[in-house]
């Protein structure tokens, strides 16, 4: 039998239940959030027996604290852990060198950095759409896997590289696509290879004779992973009513199709929210593994949608930006086992530095992930200590971490560039000129300059 109660048990109805005895009770309270607002929650309870079950009802509202969550979950898990069996997974931290490290850095840059930003030569029709491109590049914030270390020249085709998703959405706007709920849904791999300068097809020859066919490329499924996720949110955000991904940014519900007449206050949004909002919405934007919690994407968008739009939008200017946990990729994490606070077992070591393609989901992928988000926790946490004038967050020491890996990015480029022109009359070619003596062009304390390799992981759409 099944009692259901509403409010102050208005209600009572006794329904068969696999022939167990259960109580559904539907309370309706209100509790202040973290800003300070008054907010009715739907708490829905199940009781079989004498066990208590607390479910969420889909489309309903909850409290929580998912950013606590997530800094918890990094700083807590036992994937880093020395001698527990299977944790381990050959990654270790090193507190000396982390704080030597932070000694080192900059603390003017890195704050600077945190601030630092840059806009596109793009005409929007709107502030929506603007943060909607702006939503979809950060959604399309993956494949780092793929990316070609030692690029030709900036933007060949048939090589991703590190901004290949912002050039190929900046050809998608520029021709007409709108990249709102049904124009994602609807996209196609060839279209998108096109934009992204990445062709999903090559020839090959038929037993090595004169007959060629088409077969897909070395980098089709990194198209048809972009491709699924842009088709996945689409159709997503069209089911719930939303007319674009930035149209989702902007509200506070998970729902579109009936909206309050009055539009909710600024104080009603919050990076907590939106991520809470994000990752139970979408599917592609649930970041989690053996225990750990990273929902990576999910706070760059709040990070970086707040950051661009706070000053033009009071309700992307969120308070809560500071309690954000990033840095689980595989660019930080180069940067921290450069400095040697992320060490690697000689085995683990091996793989990486041979680029051999790492599981994800794996104890080795993710204890690297781990090791880098809780690094970029723990140096926030140093350079405050030394520097009690700046609030260093996490969220400030990945903004730097990320402008870091732009400027190495565009230096080896240029570095390519230059050795090409020199070597174009001369053998060898570009493609078997070896970086041997690019560790002299490197400056001292300058971060610019010869980097590890990236851990390689090519089925993960978080990094």
């Amino acid at each position: 039998s099944c009692d259901v109660g509403c409010g102050n048990s208005l209600r009572r109805s006794r329904l068969p239940l696999h022939g167990r005895k259960t109580n559904l009770h539907f309370l309706r309270s209100t509790q202040p959030t973290e800003e300070g607002v008054g907010t009715n929650r739907v708490h829905f309870g199940v009781r079989i027996g004498r066990e208590v079950t607390a479910l969420r009802l889909r489309g309903g509202k909850e409290a929580v604290n998912i950013l606590g969550d997530i800094r918890e979950s990094i700083m807590s898990s036992m994937a880093l852990a020395p001698g527990v069996e299977g944790s381990n997974a050959g990654v270790s931290l090193n507190q000396t060198a982390l704080e030597e490290a932070a000694e080192r850095l900059n603390i003017t840059r890195v704050v600077a950095t945190a601030k630092f930003g840059f806009n596109l030569p793009l005409i929007f029709d709107d502030l929506q759409q603007e943060v909607n491109f702006w939503a979809v590049t950060i959604l399309l914030s993956f494949g780092s896997g793929w990316h070609e270390a030692k690029p030709h020249k900036y933007g060949p085709s048939g090589y991703p590289h590190r901004d290949t998703v912002t050039y190929g959405l900046v050809g998608l706007h520029m021709g007409g696509h709108s990249l709102d709920a049904s124009d994602l849904a609807g996209l196609q791999p060839f279209a998108l290879g096109q934009a992204f300068n990445i062709p999903i097809t090559k020839e090959h020859r038929i037993d090595g004779g004169p007959i060629r066919q088409d077969v897909p490329s070395d980098y089709r499924p990194l198209i048809d992973m972009y491709t699924s996720v842009l088709n996945r949110v689409g159709v997503e955000l069209m089911a719930r009513g939303f007319k674009s991904l930035g149209d989702f940014v902007l509200s506070v519900s998970v729902q579109g199709h009936s909206r309050p007449a009055d539009p909710p206050p600024p104080s009603a949004f919050s990076a907590s929210l939106l991520v809470h909002r994000l990752v139970n919405v979408f599917a592609e934007l649930r970041d989690e593994a053996e225990g750990v919690t990273f929902h990576r994407k999910s706070q760059l968008i709040a990070l970086e949608l707040s950051l661009r739009f706070r000053h033009r939008d009071e309700r992307l200017n969120f308070n809560d930006l500071s309690s954000l946990t990033l840095g689980a990729d595989a660019e930080t994490g180069v940067w921290m086992r450069e400095k040697g606070a992320l060490q690697l077992s000689p085995e683990l070591a091996e793989k990486v530095d041979s680029c051999v393609p790492l599981a994800h989901g794996s104890k080795a992928e993710v204890a690297l992930r781990l090791g880098a988000a809780r690094c970029t926790l723990l140096l926030a946490q140093r350079l405050s200590a030394l520097h009690p004038d700046h609030a260093v967050s996490c969220a400030d020491v990945s903004r730097f971490m990320d402008y870091i890996s732009k400027i190495r990015h565009r230096w080896h480029v240029k570095h390519f560039e230059a050795t090409e022109k020199k070597n174009s009359e001369a053998e060898p070619k570009i493609s078997e000129i070896t970086d041997d003596n690019d560790a002299t062009m490197a400056e001292e304390g300058d971060e610019v300059g010869l980097q590890q390799v990236l851990f390689v992981c090519k089925d993960s759409a978080h990094y």
